[in-house]
């Protein structure tokens, strides 16, 4: 009987330790939680004011600031170079998007024989000093 006396109040000690270390633990969640939650609406408002500062910045800076650094000659060719490069970008996506099945065919496929980098090499009809010597 007193065995049994002492087993039932082990258990319930060590029931009630368990329970206190999961009550602990779900408080110090919720007190994470609630620094968390009162930490981000300020964390968002910072970054908003950093942001509208940036671009109030970069707006400041393209209006007066890049006429005084640069002259009038240096600002078009700037936007001749990026209208060029534009046009470029977009030939290259357009060739892409037509040919970009026999772009794969041709070198992203590795050769399975000699013979087939020897039909490749004809096909590309180099003269003789170029040809590579198989």
């Amino acid at each position: 009987m007193v065995i049994e006396k002492t087993l039932e109040d082990q258990t319930t000690l060590w029931f009630e330790s368990v329970v206190d270390q999961i009550a602990t633990a779900f408080n110090r969640l919720i007190q994470h939680l609630l620094v968390f939650l009162e930490f981000l609406p300020g964390y968002f408002e910072n970054s908003l004011k950093s942001l509208i500062s940036f671009y109030d910045s970069a707006v400041e800076f393209t209006s007066g600031a890049v006429s005084s650094i640069f002259t009038d000659f240096q600002i078009k060719l700037l936007e001749l170079l990026l209208v060029i490069l534009a046009i470029h970008l977009i030939a290259i996506y357009f060739a892409w998007k037509k040919y970009s099945a026999k772009i794969s065919e041709r070198f992203f496929k590795p050769s399975k024989s000699k013979e087939d980098f020897k039909v490749a090499i004809k096909e590309l009809k180099l003269p003789l000093e170029h040809t590579p010597r198989l």
